[in-house]
C-alpha cells in the first residue's frame, strides 16, 4: 500500500511539472479572450505581430501592429513600447515570440505575453484573421 501511495505521489508531482506552462504564454483561445476583453475598455493594450512583412501580408490578427523580428531596429522599436502596459506578441510558430518575450522581460516589461504556437496554432483553431 505504501508503495502504491509513493508511486501516485511521484506521478502527481511529475505531471504538475509538465502541466504548468510559462504563465506568459497564452493559448490561442486565451489570447482571443484577452483581445476580446480589451475591446471597448479604456485600458491600453498592444497587439504586436513580430513576423516579416510578407508573413503579415498573408494574414494577421485584427489590430496587430507589425514589428519585424528580423529588422535591424527591432530592439529599438521594442524599447519604445510602454513597459507597464499589457502587450501580446505573436509570430508564426511561437519561436520568435518566445525569444522576444524573454528579451522584453530582460528590458523590464511588466505585462507581456505571447501566443503559444503562434499564428499557426491560432489558424488551426479557425480563429479570425485579417487579410
Amino acid at each position: 500500500m505504501i508503495r502504491i501511495a509513493a508511486m501516485v505521489a511521484t506521478l502527481s508531482l511529475s505531471s504538475c511539472a509538465f502541466s504548468s506552462p510559462n504563465p506568459a504564454n497564452l493559448g490561442p483561445v486565451q489570447a482571443d479572450s484577452l483581445i476580446q476583453a480589451q475591446k471597448g475598455t479604456k485600458s491600453t493594450f498592444h497587439l504586436i505581430d513580430i513576423r516579416t512583412p510578407d508573413e503579415y501580408g498573408v494574414g494577421h490578427l485584427k489590430g496587430a501592429v507589425l514589428l519585424d523580428f528580423y529588422a535591424q531596429d527591432f530592439k529599438t522599436k521594442l524599447a519604445s513600447l510602454p513597459r507597464e502596459e499589457k502587450i501580446l506578441i505573436y509570430c508564426r510558430s511561437g519561436h520568435r515570440s518566445g525569444l522576444a518575450l524573454q528579451t522584453m522581460k530582460e528590458m523590464g516589461f511588466l505585462d507581456v505575453h505571447d501566443i503559444a504556437g503562434g499564428i499557426n496554432a491560432w489558424r488551426s483553431l479557425g480563429l479570425p484573421l485579417e487579410p
